[in-house]
């Protein structure tokens, strides 16, 4: 059946508005959009983003240029087709929007009342559900205010203090979260680079941090979407996650030395004994305060027993000849010297005097010594 096509009418003003579509089916060009009216009972294809298809029934006349449409079945959704926007068949489908059904099928008017049935008592369920969770919103928020109060500001986005307040609130929750740890932070781009020495590990400081991200990432577009908690939304929110550094102390790093000879005393002086120390520190209270670096770091952090009572750790000696390796001693810095060359066969004795390799030294890949064992150093090695 051939839609009604009507004539635009002037508007208000005098003026006659047009609308225009891409003809992408035939000369590719722009063409205008028709003023359709529909049959009551006609059905109407909505072709929806993120696969939300489905069929639609017209259940009203033209009112201000639009008819309003009901699901059939499904979620019992309510739609409108636009007169003068909305021109296309179901033959022509292309993109998001609503085409109409010109196979000349039209639905009965006990069906069509079924389906507004439906729909209207779908919508009074929907309504009810979204008074339900505002009310819950809003006793979540009296809740937040009642817990922080006096200790996180309230602010709102279009605040021109936003971003100063909810860097204050950040800092604010942390020293809530981890009493007695002084957190200094640094802004870098959308989020903030934390820092703090000792006391909890990153991923507790970070767990507690991203309480404050108001945005997760939307795979399906490849965007960050704007995803607000009642928490962010009273106390300010940030993109991205923060970044964390933390710094161990000597003192922090010799206490749990202590604890973990003090549970396992046969490992006191036996620096080369790994898996036995990484078992001993995993069952050390002490290793939920640190981070993945130090864990990586056991040997030379955890294990070895720096105590002045314990005897001077000796080098083990090894069967290569340092005399006819091409060894090169540089004075590096002020507190540091690096031996640089034919170091790869000799590496773990490098590494068990204290040398730290690095490939990005000014005079090139080589082992990085500091100055307080220069003495040792060049005696094993025979430098001059």
């Amino acid at each position: 059946m051939e839609q009604k096509k009507q004539s635009r009418e002037p508007n208000k003003n005098g003026f006659i508005t047009t609308a225009y579509r891409l003809d992408w089916r035939g000369s590719g060009n722009m063409v205008e959009i028709k003023h359709t009216t529909l049959d009551i009972g006609q059905r109407v294809f909505l072709n929806g983003a993120y696969n939300r298809d489905g069929w639609f029934v017209v259940c009203s006349e033209p009112e201000n240029d639009r008819q309003k449409l009901v699901e059939i079945g499904g979620e019992h959704r309510t739609n409108y087709w636009e007169c003068n926007h909305d021109d296309q068949s179901v033959k022509n489908i292309f993109g998001i929007g609503l085409y109409y059904d010109d196979s000349g099928e039209r639905l009965t008017a006990e069906e069509i009342a079924s389906h507004v049935r439906a729909a209207d008592i779908q919508k009074r369920w929907n309504e009810r559900a979204e008074k339900r969770k505002l009310e819950a919103q809003a006793k979540e928020r009296e809740e937040l205010r009642e817990k922080y109060r006096g200790i996180l500001t309230p602010i709102a986005r279009a605040d021109g203090e936003y971003e100063k307040t909810r860097k204050a609130n950040l800092m604010a929750y942390l020293a809530y979260r981890f009493p007695g740890v002084k957190f200094t932070a640094k802004k870098d781009y959308s989020s903030y680079t934390i820092k703090w020495t000792d006391g909890p590990a990153e991923t507790a400081v970070l767990a507690a941090a991203n309480v404050f991200n108001d945005h997760t990432f939307n795979g399906y577009e490849d965007y960050n979407e704007y995803t607000p908690s009642e928490f962010t939304k009273l106390f300010g929110g940030f993109e991205y996650s923060h970044n964390c550094d933390r710094t161990i102390s000597e003192k922090f790093q010799k206490q749990c030395e202590e604890e973990i000879f003090e549970k396992c005393p046969e490992l006191r002086g036996k620096s080369d004994d790994f898996e036995a120390g990484r078992e001993a520190f995993y069952k050390c209270d002490c290793k939920d305060v640190f981070s993945n670096y130090q864990l990586r770091n056991l040997k030379r952090l955890y294990v070895r027993n720096k105590s002045a009572e314990a005897p001077a750790k000796s080098v083990k000696s090894q069967s290569v000849n340092v005399a006819d390796k091409r060894l090169e001693y540089v004075d590096y810095s002020e507190k540091a010297f690096a031996v640089i060359g034919d170091a790869k066969p000799i590496k773990d004795l490098l590494a068990d005097l204290g040398g730290r390799f690095n490939a990005r030294l000014k005079c090139g890949p080589g082992y990085i010594f500091s100055k307080k064992k220069e003495t040792i150093v060049r005696e094993k090695l025979s430098l001059s």
